[in-house]
């Protein structure tokens, strides 16, 4: 990619509320990652834009949100290669993902009301019409900060408190200057395999070449550890890649002390059931048998948000962060704190923010390991 200046360093208030994870891999967990984030930051009260940028259209699926070419609401997403996005232009989601305030947190409910998600879904994949993804792949100096400036309106300002952007598995460079002008802050999802491990080089050249070219910011919020075994002690080969992992991260970012987000996101079985039904992951809880099937995954999912929010906020010693959004993480703890949970839920939520890379090296089981 050319270092020539793309744009002025300047960053938009609406991309420094927008996240967004990374990955050059398909198959690693991205779409039920950021889909389970809106639903969790619409659960604490956050009013979320979702953009489905992923040709596959896997969050609009998921969120059942996907426009039909018989669908009576339909609309044109994409229309001559222009971008309609925002507040009054994206689906309000429906059913499983509204938050709701008449059931228990535990089972999926609303810790703190007024949290919604509009979704920006992929567009119907009839032949006739383009994907935002594909509008996205286009390169060109103004083609390329397009979804950037549709997402930064006066509406969407006033409106959303966090956007979310689910982006495919891809090296395509101009796909990724497009999600990186949009989004300021970046989850790299760690998948337990080697092959998702060996994209971690190349995908940070490629971050690194944009920010050359740019100068704009980018605000790495860590590892986020996907589809951890349970007993990660009984998989020695799945805890050494996230132990190389988490050595990766640590040297690579050590200027800045990214590290691994705790405590990573079990797998579990429920987690594919909650996608065939095209419902939260939290909202499956609603028994204590589907509870054994989450294991502590709601909880985890709270937690992961919760640090990636901390680390969004306005920095006192860097002026350029100052229109960030100050989520008050402190009063959306509590409110979850205040919930009734499992005393293992409890403890993933007050654990630590992060794991060093010397707590996958640890061979001892946990207690929620042994059992």
């Amino acid at each position: 990619m050319s270092k020539r200046r793309i744009a002025p360093p300047t960053t938009s208030v609406m991309r420094q509320r927008t996240i967004t994870a990374l990955s050059q891999k398909g198959g690693v967990g991205k779409t039920t990652l950021t889909s389970n984030l809106a639903f969790e930051a619409a659960r604490l009260g956050l009013r979320v834009l979702a953009i489905d940028a992923d040709g596959s259209g896997g969050m609009s699926a998921m969120m059942n949100a996907y426009p039909t070419a018989e669908s009576a609401d339909s609309r044109d997403l994409v229309e001559d290669d222009n971008l309609f996005i925002g507040h009054g232009v994206g689906y309000n989601v429906e059913g499983a993902w509204v938050p709701r305030t008449d059931i228990p947190w535990m089972e999926g409910g609303a810790a703190i009301e007024g949290g919604s998600i509009v979704i920006v879904p992929a567009a119907y994949p009839d032949g006739d019409k383009p994907s935002i993804s594909a509008v996205l792949s286009k390169p060109g100096t103004t083609e390329e900060p397009r979804l950037a400036r549709k997402i930064d309106t006066e509406e969407n300002r006033d409106f959303f408190d966090l956007v979310v952007i689910d982006m495919g598995g891809t090296d395509d460079p101009y796909m990724l200057s497009a999600i990186l002008y949009a989004a300021e802050h970046i989850a790299l999802p760690i998948y337990s395999e080697g092959a998702a491990l060996s994209t971690l080089d190349g995908l940070e050249s490629r971050i690194l070449a944009w920010f050359e070219a740019t100068g704009k910011p980018v605000n790495y919020l860590g590892g986020i550890p996907i589809s951890v075994p349970p007993n990660l002690h009984r998989h020695p080969q799945e805890r050494d890649v996230l132990h190389q992992s988490a050595l990766w991260i640590e040297d690579t970012y050590s200027d800045i002390g990214t590290r691994m987000v705790a405590p990573g996101i079990e797998r579990r079985t429920a987690i594919p059931a909650a996608f065939s039904e095209s419902a939260p992951v939290s909202t499956i809880a609603s028994s204590k048998r589907k509870r054994r099937d989450l294991g502590t995954v709601p909880a985890a999912l709270t937690r992961t948000l919760l640090t990636m929010l901390s680390d969004m906020r306005p920095d006192p010693d860097d002026p350029d962060t100052a229109q960030r959004v100050d989520y008050d993480v402190d009063a959306m703890t509590q409110a979850v704190l205040s919930q009734d949970m499992p005393d293992e839920w409890r403890e993933v939520i007050t654990g630590p923010h992060y794991y060093d890379s010397s707590f996958y090296a640890d061979s001892t089981p946990t207690a929620s390991e042994e059992n």
